[in-house]
């Protein structure tokens, strides 16, 4: 795999595994879009992340709809006028590398880091229904 150019030295970390099963994110839209795939790093090119820079260059994730959904429901009492959906895919080891990096407020947490060879991640997603 080919990590790219704006990924820190040692990014992703060694501990990180290769992405194997299902992984759900929030997205903005009625389907996946490029935009919904855009990593913190590329959104904000200018920021200091300080010691978080290599997880601001990964994409948050959930390896479970419950943890997916919990993280959403959480995020809509903060924001009522959220509008996200959830979205899913069969992960496999060419779509990258993922490790567990829970926050104070989300213990499963999940950055997946994408390679350069994965060039429309948007495409192996569609949306949860329920």
């Amino acid at each position: 795999m080919t990590w790219p150019s704006h990924f820190p030295p040692k990014c992703p970390p060694e501990k990180a595994a290769n992405l194997d099963g299902q992984i759900y994110r929030l997205i903005s839209g009625n389907f996946p879009k490029k935009k919904d795939f855009q990593s913190y790093c590329l959104q904000y090119p200018n920021r200091n992340w300080g010691g978080k820079t290599c997880q601001a260059c990964g994409l948050s994730v959930h390896t479970s709809l419950e943890d997916c959904l919990e993280n959403y429901n959480r995020l809509k009492r903060r924001i009522p006028s959220l509008r996200k959906k959830i979205a899913v895919a069969r992960g496999n080891n060419a779509m990258g590398k993922i490790l567990n990096t829970p926050s104070k407020e989300d213990s499963s947490h999940h950055t997946w880091w994408l390679p350069v060879e994965l060039e429309k991640p948007w495409e192996l997603f569609e949306v949860v229904t329920f």
